[in-house]
C-alpha cells in the first residue's frame, strides 16, 4: 500500500477531455485500489476492473470496477451520474 514515487506533470487543458481525464485518473491513483493485484502489482489486461480487496476488522471491501464496461463498469453511466456519486 506505499505509493509510487510522485513525479510532475503539467495538467492539460480541461477542453481536451480524454488527456484531462487521463490525468485526473494517473493523479488521483485510481489504479492502485480498482485493479486486483499479485503481490503488490496490478495484474495485467485488468486494470480498472476492480475486485481489489480492502480488509478492515469489520469486513472485506472490494473496489468498483471503473472501466467501459456497459454491464459491470461505468459504461452505461450518464455524465451526470458520474459526476453525481462524486458530490
Amino acid at each position: 500500500m506505499i505509493p509510487s514515487r510522485h513525479t510532475s506533470v503539467q495538467a492539460p487543458d480541461t477542453s481536451q477531455r480524454y488527456e484531462y481525464g487521463k490525468y485526473l485518473v494517473n493523479a488521483a491513483g485510481c489504479i492502485d485500489c480498482h485493479t486486483q493485484q499479485v503481490r503488490g502489482e496490478p495484474i495485467k489486461g485488468l486494470e480498472f476492473a476492480g475486485g481489489f480487496e480492502l480488509r478492515f476488522p469489520e469486513g472485506t471491501v472490494r473496489s468498483a470496477n471503473i472501466t467501459t464496461d456497459e454491464e459491470t463498469g461505468l459504461g452505461s453511466w450518464t455524465t451526470d451520474e458520474f459526476v453525481g456519486r462524486f458530490k
